[in-house]
């Protein structure tokens, strides 16, 4: 299946935000080993590899990824992944090869101190040097971006602790806030630092996902530990604050969550909600209805299935259901030639008609029940 070209998929992601796309965009994780690690598919983590190291591993997957079926948007990134923030304000790093996770040092909400970003800090360094030469050395067809980074209650997390953090939020509510609100700076920091060292793009890619201006994909894992109370004392302010400080953003959550994710919708200066699948999760139904609720509020939704195959059936369900103006829906397939066949589906089944007049999920209740 021929890929579409760079400007052809940038375009189609400008109508997903403006809630004027006529189909769903779909992206496609390839379950055939050759393509799956050809390229690499997705970079490794690669805190200890050499620049030139890195240069030539990035250029391998922009390779892969210009041919990549389906609307995703072709892009590059240093990889530390989400324990960059964690590591960056105190905490351990450890990687695999394959992941990425912060090791946690911090005693206490109340005894933690969450510094400013350091710039000459060894570990910032060796990041800094390898963003700034795969900038200068951009591959073709490819955007440049940054790795989505934790938000600033998930750095919390990785700084303390699953059940640290949770006992904090009952037994020393105030410096869990304050803790964040060091976070939220720190975040900043990053940020804007990141932006400057790609030379003040003019957008970003997030899981495939092409975000306009000073834009970023971020993570708060973190809401999947809580329900809706926590979430408006803990996380409400620091996820408002991260998405004002930004022209286009996409939050990443966890489908084991959605006791009070459905809460994103009332946070006006948040652009789009991921929705990722999990194994032990709820069901696909429960996770549809979510995403349809935030795009009734405004927000594009990113329907997120990682490596784990649907069924014809359910593939159905999520089209049925979702608002084709404001939706990416990521499936996992056998080859090209599956996903070409899903792509000839939607193709069909939406064609080039007005985007818009969904209408239903404007009308929907969220239930006491469900959060």
């Amino acid at each position: 299946m021929r890929a579409a070209s760079l400007e052809l998929r940038l375009e189609l992601h400008e109508r997903l935000w403006r809630g004027q796309m006529w189909r769903p965009l779909l992206g496609f994780f390839l379950e055939a080993p050759q393509r799956r690690f050809a390229g690499p598919a997705y970079p490794s983590i690669d805190a200890h590899l050499s620049v030139r190291d890195v240069l030539a591993k990035y250029r391998a997957h922009a390779a892969w990824a210009a041919s990549e079926p389906g609307d995703r948007v072709p892009s590059v990134a240093v990889t530390y992944g989400t324990p960059l923030l964690p590591a960056l304000a105190g905490s351990g790093y450890r990687d695999d090869g394959h992941t990425a996770w912060a090791i946690p040092t911090g005693l206490s909400a109340e005894s933690l101190k969450v510094p400013r970003l350091d710039p000459d800090l060894p570990f910032w360094g060796g990041y800094a040097d390898k963003v700034r030469a795969l900038a200068e050395s951009a591959p073709q067809g490819v955007i440049v971006s940054t790795e989505p980074m934790a938000g600033p209650v998930e750095m919390l997390l990785g700084l303390l602790g699953p059940e640290q953090l949770l006992t904090d939020m009952f037994d020393a509510p105030e410096a869990v806030k304050a803790r964040a609100a060091e976070c939220l700076q720190l975040w900043k920091d990053v940020f804007d630092a990141g932006w400057e060292l790609l030379g003040r793009p003019a957008g970003h890619v997030g899981f495939g996902v092409y975000l306009s201006g000073r834009s970023h994909l971020w993570s708060e894992d973190a809401l999947a530990l809580v329900g809706p109370r926590q979430f408006g004392e803990f996380f409400r302010g620091p996820i408002a604050a991260v998405a004002a400080h930004l022209d286009t953003c996409l939050l990443h959550t966890h489908s084991a969550g959605l006791s009070s994710t459905h809460m994103l919708s009332a946070i006006p200066e948040l652009d789009g909600v991921e929705i990722s699948n999990d194994p032990n999760g709820p069901p696909l139904e429960a996770i549809v209805r979510l995403g349809v609720w935030l795009q009734g509020a405004g927000k594009a939704v990113m329907f997120s299935n990682w490596l784990r195959p649907l069924s014809e059936k359910q593939v159905d369900y999520i089209l049925d259901c979702v608002d084709p103006a404001r939706s990416f829906i990521t499936l996992t397939v056998r080859d090209e030639a599956e996903a070409a066949y899903y792509v000839d589906k939607v193709a069909k089944r939406f064609g080039r008609t007005a985007a818009g007049g969904h209408g239903a999920p404007a009308a929907l209740d969220w239930p006491e029940s469900q959060g």
